[in-house]
């Protein structure tokens, strides 16, 4: 494996590359958007690279609605000279000079950050963090709907869950055809990307043999009606799911889904999920939010010429939100 070179020079994101980004990332707060699995799955096109920069974590990611690259970081060293130095990186490579997907513990590292630069909330991109026992218990008002769907979900058929191996050809085979399913009963959305989404699936089986990596599937008459993948994250007992499909002709199956994969990652001592973002589609937010989250991961788009009112009041909001969350890490939602 190649070491991750230092800024100003990049490679490609390899195959190999876990225990490097994870000796970065681990320390900090389990985002999504840094999770290795993530970073692999989603690079469809190859054009992932990282690099170091005063002992941070950078990537170059790539926008699917707009095609177009930009820079992110996590770590909690020099933060401001880090971030101007990438921002000045950007407006070289004639890319916008703002830096998105930035972690929480990117901005909380140095309060000079949201002085000297414009920090902003990026709530679409925030991740949904929920609690695993709570899934597994739903013994609380707050999930009486979701108990009332899973019952009438039974009703319908006695489903077996079990787990998936992501290296079986029967079981991907299953697992693609229930995607192309799912795509066909879901009209998309504008703003809603689904040209990659395929090929993301398809670069996660080629992880099959990371131990890290789990999926079950729920079953009816042998068929295969829901599956979910996920990744175990160095951080908090945290399970990161990747994707997550059914059979939308079901009642009631995705929140049976939620319960029986909660199930088996709580028997595997994971205390919390992270459900990703929502991206700012009204529709798959109206669905996290009503997964009831326990607390959000927030994240930032920093960018130059702060407007010294604004920063002043996300000072004020972050100094506010000091008490953490019942999750653990994240704030309470």
């Amino acid at each position: 494996m190649a070491p991750i070179p230092s800024f100003p020079e990049f490679r490609r994101l390899a195959i190999d590359d876990r225990p490097a980004i994870e000796a970065l990332t681990a320390p900090f707060p389990p985002s999504s958007d840094f999770g290795f699995a993530s970073l692999w799955a989603w690079d469809t096109d190859e054009s992932c690279a990282v690099s170091r920069l005063h002992g941070n974590l950078v990537v170059r990611f790539k926008d699917f609605t707009t095609d177009a690259h930009f820079y992110s970081f996590v770590g909690d060293r020099a933060v401001v000279e880090t971030a101007r130095a990438l921002l000045a990186h950007a407006r070289q490579e004639g890319v916008a000079a703002r830096l998105q997907l930035v972690p929480e513990a990117v901005v909380a590292a140095d309060d000079r950050l949201s002085r000297l630069l414009s920090v902003t909330e990026d709530r679409d991109n925030f991740d949904y963090v929920y609690s695993a026992a709570e899934w597994v218990r739903l013994d609380e008002r707050r999930f009486h709907g979701h108990r009332r769907k899973i019952a009438r979900c039974r009703k319908r058929s006695a489903l077996e869950c079990r787990p998936l191996a992501l290296g079986d050809p029967s079981d991907q085979a299953a697992m693609l055809d229930l995607h192309q399913q799912w795509m066909e009963q879901k009209p998309s959305r504008p703003g809603e990307e689904r040209r990659h989404e395929l090929t993301a699936l398809g670069r996660v089986f080629a992880l099959a043999d990371d131990d890290r990596l789990g999926a079950c599937g729920l079953h009816a008459d042998g068929r295969l009606v829901a599956f979910s993948i996920w990744e175990r994250l160095p951080h908090a007992a945290t399970a990161l799911v990747h994707f997550q499909k059914t059979d939308r002709s079901w009642f009631g199956l995705s929140s049976r889904q939620m319960h029986e994969t909660s199930r088996c990652l709580s028997a595997d001592g994971c205390l919390q999920i992270n459900l990703e973002q929502d991206l700012g589609l009204p529709g798959l937010r109206d669905y996290k939010l009503s997964l009831q989250p326990c607390a959000f991961l927030r994240k930032y788009i920093i960018g130059e010429c702060p407007e010294h009112g604004n920063q002043l009041a996300l000072r004020q909001t972050m100094i506010a939100r000091g008490e953490r969350g019942g999750c653990g890490h994240a704030h309470r939602a």
